[in-house]
């Protein structure tokens, strides 16, 4: 398959450059994959589409560790800024994060992966998604912080 997608053959040879560099890290929790969510996620935390300093930007944060995997480099959180994120995310549920979310606002932003006027099942589909996947965010940090760990955050 690699050969006939050099972009497969790309994203293996990153991979292996970065192994080395995360094994060195330790043992890691299983992943917490937020797929396509993750921009939306970040907006609704932050309101606004870039990285920046406060511990609502932790998606799109954090210290960068090897080569870009696609979307950038893997970047760690440690422990404190693992702990800074839980906090921020505690007084949050998903009915709170829902009342930010404006399409309208989030095209202009280019918030991925929305593109075009959605329709109402379109909307509907990304309120269940959001109300869906910020629970179990907000869990898997709330553990990490826990047990004393810090957190990996990979775009790919």
């Amino acid at each position: 398959m690699t050969a006939q997608e050099p972009s497969v053959a790309a994203q293996e040879t990153r991979w292996a450059a970065i192994k080395p560099v995360l094994a060195a890290l330790g043992p890691f929790e299983p992943i917490l994959a937020l797929s396509k969510t993750w921009h939306v996620l970040h907006y609704l935390l932050t309101g606004h589409a870039d990285a920046g300093e406060s511990p609502g930007d932790a998606i799109l944060t954090g210290t960068p560790l090897g080569s870009d995997l696609g979307y950038g480099p893997p970047q760690l959180h440690d422990a404190s800024e693992t702990r800074a994120f839980r906090d921020f995310l505690a007084p949050l549920d998903a009915s709170r994060l829902l009342t930010r979310m404006d399409f309208a606002q989030m095209r202009k932003l280019g918030i991925y992966p929305l593109v075009g006027e959605p329709d109402t099942e379109e909307i509907q589909s990304w309120r269940d998604e959001v109300a869906g996947i910020f629970p179990k965010l907000k869990a898997y940090v709330d553990q990490a912080w826990r047990k004393g760990d810090g957190l990996l955050v990979w775009l790919s």
